[in-house]
């Protein structure tokens, strides 16, 4: 078997409603104020070289506007209703670059946001969960089947067990979807056989993976 990206794209949909009364009538209501979760000062002790010698390495000509950037996405994400309480604010190493900063931040009700520096500088961006932001599931099932199909070596053999033998399992914090589908499909001598594939989709990512094995009978 050989594995493949796909290149769906999955869509992430949020939507906020809001109610007023009319300006000059008696039953307008006072506006509400607008969320703003608690940012304890843990939440961004400065970094400092001698305890983050790498992060120092790779972005310590930019380490003010790492600082100034943590304190935005911070404050992005204490706007959201989603957000109880800020807990934790850091420079995403493995996303950024000295051009592009990513910051993640996580709030003590488990919910993630990450922003990159792009999101952070434009103010009319909204702040999306990275469950907000997750494939649906119909989508990642749709994607995880066309996965599955460009990885057989017979494609059109494949016969997905879409209904008893496939499920999906969402992290909460993460938005992280993960979709176990079960399959049979005949090899290059014709002999069909049993396959179990995980597929794996993150928010914002729009292309999959998949791992596949053989399934025990």
């Amino acid at each position: 078997m050989k594995f493949l990206p796909t290149s769906l794209a999955g869509l992430a949909l949020a939507a906020s409603l809001t109610a007023c009364g009319s300006p000059g009538s008696p039953d307008a209501q006072p506006t509400a104020s607008a969320h703003k979760a608690e940012i304890p000062d843990y939440a961004l002790t400065p970094y400092t070289q001698d305890q983050y010698p790498k992060l120092f390495a790779a972005y310590g000509s930019r380490i003010d506007d790492v600082e100034s950037l943590r304190r935005a996405a911070a404050e992005k994400a204490a706007a959201s209703p989603t957000c109880d309480r800020v807990e934790i604010v850091e420079l995403s190493q493995e996303r950024s670059s000295l051009s592009d900063l990513n910051f993640f931040v996580d709030c003590a009700n488990s919910t993630r946001f990450r922003f990159s520096e792009t999101e952070l500088a434009s103010v009319s961006s909204p702040a999306l969960s990275e469950s907000q932001k997750a494939w649906s599931e119909s989508d990642a099932r749709s994607a995880c089947e066309d996965l599955i199909r460009r990885s057989a070596t017979i494609p059109t053999t494949v016969k997905i067990h879409s209904f008893l033998g496939t499920s999906v399992f969402k992290a909460p914090s993460t938005g992280n979807l993960v979709v176990t589908s079960d399959f049979d499909a005949k090899n290059a001598f014709g002999t069909e056989i049993g396959y179990q594939a995980k597929c794996y989709f993150k928010p914002g990512i729009a292309t999959g993976t998949v791992e596949i094995q053989q399934r025990l009978k």
